[in-house]
């Protein structure tokens, strides 16, 4: 309960009212209350096992249907053909959704894996989970960083650039987690945990926007943040709909 609580405090609402510090006690702290603070360890020690177990096996709850129609979006055209034949390597999800919008001679690619539970070989982070696995003979991972952008609710992105035999391409990264976006690994995962230990099913996603990289990637920036200004809120209301 204590660690469902900690995990918890993580990702309290910015501004809201700060916890209450509460002075220390100042009686009795003898063998007795030392024994009973280890005994409660060591039962949480104990039984903590068995509890993530029965959370990782959990029968996984199904992806809802809405989740899966591809978004339609103001200012984009949905188009049939694809402009490139990259497709993350991402282990296992349950669902996936892609589709390529056009905007004049503007294409940005969009792939959505949806994950509704954990299991081996079907996990949102996993080390194996990669944009091009090694030695690809088609796709050559060129460099990664982050990029700020401030967007209905995603903060920032990973940006990764790829070079292809006919074009390069730069894909923007992140995940959503437990109603939360960001592109951290690690703050996904405890994400993840929270979301179990609070009994929330909702499936968790890693997407992708994508589009062909110029000599210089400064001219793609403004097309995917546009992009982003569409698609993000029709997201959040497919989500907050379905949990």
């Amino acid at each position: 309960m204590l660690l469902m609580f900690w995990i918890g405090s993580l990702w309290r609402e910015p501004g809201a009212e700060p916890l209450p510090v509460f002075p220390a006690q100042t009686g009795d702290n003898g063998p007795g209350k030392s024994l009973f603070a280890a005994a409660a360890a060591l039962l949480l020690l104990a039984i903590w096992p068995v509890w993530s177990a029965q959370m990782l096996t959990r029968v996984a709850a199904p992806i809802p249907e809405s989740y899966l129609r591809v978004p339609e979006l103001p200012h984009w055209q949905m188009r049939a053909a694809p402009f490139t034949e990259w497709q993350p390597r991402f282990l296992g999800p349950s669902a996936t959704v892609r589709q390529v919008y056009q905007r004049d001679a503007q294409a940005v690619g969009l792939q959505i894996l949806y994950y509704s539970s954990e299991a081996q070989g079907a996990e949102l982070i996993n080390s194996q989970n990669v944009l091009v696995v090694e030695r690809d003979r088609n796709w050559h991972q060129v460099d990664t960083g982050t990029l700020n952008i401030s967007r209905h609710g995603l903060n920032r992105v990973t940006v990764s650039n790829l070079n292809g035999y006919s074009r390069g391409l730069t894909i923007w990264q992140w995940y959503y987690v437990d109603g939360i976006y960001t592109d951290n690994t690690y703050v996904a995962k405890l994400l993840e945990a929270r979301a179990r230990l609070m009994g929330r099913t909702q499936p968790s996603a890693a997407l992708f926007v994508y589009a062909p990289a110029e000599d210089n990637a400064a001219p793609t920036q403004p097309i995917m943040q546009d992009f982003l200004d569409d698609l993000l809120p029709r997201l959040k209301v497919t989500w907050s709909a379905a949990r």
